[in-house]
């Protein structure tokens, strides 16, 4: 999937997003939900993810079973791999990117920097622990320059 760190939360994090404009293809990995029912696995993601259900993407192996619809991001690329599993059904996480509508101003590795320089001590440090945090895998250019400008190591790492 392409993915980058081209969402802005409400609490300041850079979080990763599908991004097909500004992500590169990242190893991905998934997780098997104890749900059986589809509207059950849905909201427990919801609830995990503290959203709402608008924004948790779902497709179904035959979609004449249920109404799915493009308006997720990642919609198509997650339909593909679903149909390479034997998998019924997929729910995940399906936030749009945002830093344009939110910065005003194009997404990259050297603005992601800028932007977090300009976030409060306690905020910045909330969010460059996030960038730490996620899978050594998932190494994206802004994730690179993240922890190269703000001298960090992996927390997978340490």
């Amino acid at each position: 999937m392409k993915i980058e760190f081209s969402r802005i939360s409400k609490d300041g994090r850079l979080t990763l997003v599908i991004d097909p404009m500004s992500g590169v293809e990242i190893q991905t990995y998934y997780g098997i939900s104890a749900r059986t029912d589809l509207e059950e696995a849905i909201e427990d993601l919801r609830l995990r993810e503290n959203t709402t259900k608008p924004y948790i993407g779902r497709v179904v192996r035959d979609p004449k079973d249920e109404e799915t619809s493009d308006r997720f991001c990642g919609h198509e690329e997650v339909q593909k791999w679903l149909l390479n599993t034997s998998f019924d059904a997929a729910v995940w996480t399906a936030l749009n990117p945002n830093f344009l509508e939110r910065r005003h101003l194009a997404f990259s590795p050297e603005s992601a920097i800028a932007y977090l320089q300009s976030l409060s001590k306690e905020r910045r440090i909330t969010a460059l622990n996030y960038v730490r945090s996620v899978p050594n895998e998932t190494s994206t250019p802004a994730r690179k320059a993240i922890l190269k400008a703000f001298g960090l190591t992996n927390l997978q790492t340490e």
